[in-house]
């Protein structure tokens, strides 16, 4: 993390220069971040979009990257979030993997964070799919409770759903809400042992399908990183009419 006056940029290269002495010390190779304790939580520095701020992005001013920059650190993994007013076509292109879905005998319904074995389920899920995230570490089953789930207590999931197999087992999740007049595509994630199956595009068109229903016409799918697959869930739909983008920093030590 990060935090300065932005007019002293004496005391930001002061930071950076006790940082990169601090890690020799310890032996590291190179200096990553911002990043929180554990990727599951805020990262990256947001480097273009300033002009509109969402509560879920990271909040920094321009001058951190420059200054970031000009002391010598560099791109090391790039992100964006992408707003497009095309629900339609996007309702359109996920129609076969949620007819697909349909027609295997997989249902949806809501996680609820009530539940034990729900949020048991939840953590499941996001450990077994997380953990060949770049820079993942492991958090607990307790720790997930207490940041996850308590964040999300009282918030609406009108958008959100599970999807479950014809044995009644979640096999994965889209977490969605409104911000705005937009529709934010935070997570979709599946079971390893069940993708390829186009369930995340089944995912997708019931997440549209409600939006439509309730007259929304925009939505973001956001915070993906530079050539992850989720990424294809936001192409072909048009040109999006603004598009946010984010940084994780390095700097390699000799």
């Amino acid at each position: 993390m990060l935090e300065y006056l932005l007019p002293r940029k004496d005391v930001a290269a002061a930071l950076f220069e006790e940082a990169r002495n601090q890690a020799e010390k310890m032996g590291a190779k190179k200096l990553i971040g911002p990043v929180d304790f554990s990727t599951w939580f805020s990262n990256r520095l947001k480097t273009s979009g300033f002009d509109n701020q969402y509560s879920w992005e990271p909040n920094n001013p321009e001058d951190y990257v420059r200054d970031a920059k000009e002391f010598g650190f560099v791109s090391d993994k790039k992100y964006d979030s992408r707003f497009f007013s095309s629900m339609e076509l996007q309702s359109q292109r996920s129609r076969f993997g949620y007819e697909m879905a349909m027609n295997a005998g997989h249902t949806f319904r809501k996680p609820d964070l009530s539940s034990s074995l729900d949020v048991k389920r939840l953590y499941e899920l996001n450990t077994s799919s997380f953990k060949d995230n770049y820079l993942y570490s492991p958090i607990s089953l307790e720790q997930y409770q207490k940041t996850h789930i308590l964040s999300l207590k009282g918030k609406d999931l009108t958008y959100s759903t599970f999807i479950v197999d014809n044995k009644g087992v979640p096999q994965g999740y889209i977490y969605c809400f409104m911000e705005g007049e937009c529709l934010i595509f935070k997570s979709i994630l599946i079971n390893k042992s069940h993708q390829g199956a186009l369930l995340s595009s089944a995912l997708v068109h019931w997440a549209c399908s409600i939006a439509l229903k309730n007259g929304v016409r925009n939505g973001a799918g956001v915070l993906i990183r530079e050539g992850n697959v989720s990424s294809k869930f936001y192409e072909k739909i048009g040109e999006p009419y603004a598009v946010h983008e984010y940084e994780l920093l390095k700097l390699e030590l000799l």
